[in-house]
């Protein structure tokens, strides 16, 4: 079962586990001395253009050392809403050595310019800047091999749960953790998997 903070209790027979392994560790009461990763500091820049957007994904990474831009969300694509405004944005800056949230925002914005994400006459309506001091742990091979001594202790434990998405040996990126997550359940539950 699980039991909430106010006492109630849902019984389950199996548990789909998505966010950090440590959390699991830590309600499962499992003793476990490990090592906290470092993080990167992150900001997030929500974009709105008069004009839509000339890439048709729903979202890119950028693995350009010289961007300071290294993931875009484009909302227009995933909705379908194309043709009518607004052409909203999110993207992410990581470990940015620009301390100027504004400069960085204009470095931002004519990034999607360069990159072909944005018509170059396209003109910016509003904008927002969310910093976040504590964003994104930083991929190292110590932060991997950690998650996976977590990841193993949970499954050398507990046999009816699953850890998906944040809580996984393999995936990391929505479309991966899609598919990671409809095969595990389909083994679990007697469907065909992809």
């Amino acid at each position: 079962a699980v039991i909430l903070q106010n006492g109630e209790t849902l019984p389950c027979e199996h548990l789909v586990w998505t966010i950090p392994p440590i959390f699991a560790i830590k309600q499962l009461g499992l003793t476990y001395q490990g090592v906290s990763p470092k993080f990167c500091p992150m900001s997030l820049h929500h974009l709105v253009f008069d004009r839509p957007f000339v890439d048709k994904n729903y979202y890119s990474q950028i693995n350009d050392f010289n961007s300071q831009s290294f993931r875009v969300t484009f909302y227009p694509n995933i909705t379908l809403d194309e043709s009518k405004a607004p052409y909203n944005c999110t993207v992410e800056v990581l470990c940015s050595d620009i301390k100027d949230k504004e400069i960085l925002n204009k470095m931002v914005e004519q990034e999607l310019k360069n990159l072909g994400y944005v018509d170059q006459d396209a003109i910016l309506l509003s904008y927002d800047i969310v910093d976040i001091p504590m964003g994104f742990p930083q991929f190292t091979n110590d932060f991997v091999a950690e998650k996976k001594r977590q990841i193993t202790l949970i499954e050398d434990n507990i046999n009816n749960i699953s850890l998906i998405g944040k809580a996984s040996k393999q995936e990391f990126f929505v479309y991966g953790i899609v598919q990671e997550t409809y095969n595990q359940l389909s083994k679990l539950f007697g469907l065909k998997a992809l």
